[in-house]
């Protein structure tokens, strides 16, 4: 009898529990490697945030960087050549404070 069989019966034995506890351990292994492996190389799940429309993700970057307080920052970044300041807070998605607009001079 299966083993799938055997759990929905109740009739597992020591070492059906003992090969079910592997088989799920090692599931759990291969999606932890998959995260891993995905971080490491900054790819994106598939099933995550989804970038903004009709812009790709290279050409979105962060200038810099200000904390304000332990649950709000301040961030500049770069959208298609247009500079945009940001405030994001702990509690609540990113507001734009300020469009800067155009050309940027940096490289």
């Amino acid at each position: 009898m299966p083993l799938s069989e055997q759990v929905l019966s109740g009739q597992v034995n020591s070492a059906g529990w003992l090969e079910l506890i592997l088989k799920l351990a090692l599931v759990v292994l291969l999606i932890y490697a998959t995260a891993f492996l995905l971080q490491k190389r900054n790819l994106r799940f598939p099933f995550g945030a989804q970038a903004l429309p009709g812009v790709p993700p290279s050409e979105i970057r962060t200038v810099a960087v200000h904390p304000l307080t332990s649950g709000v920052s301040l961030y500049l970044v770069e959208v298609e050549n247009r500079r945009l300041l940001l405030s994001v807070s702990a509690q609540s998605s990113a507001q734009l404070l300020l469009d800067l607009g155009g050309e940027t001079d940096e490289s």
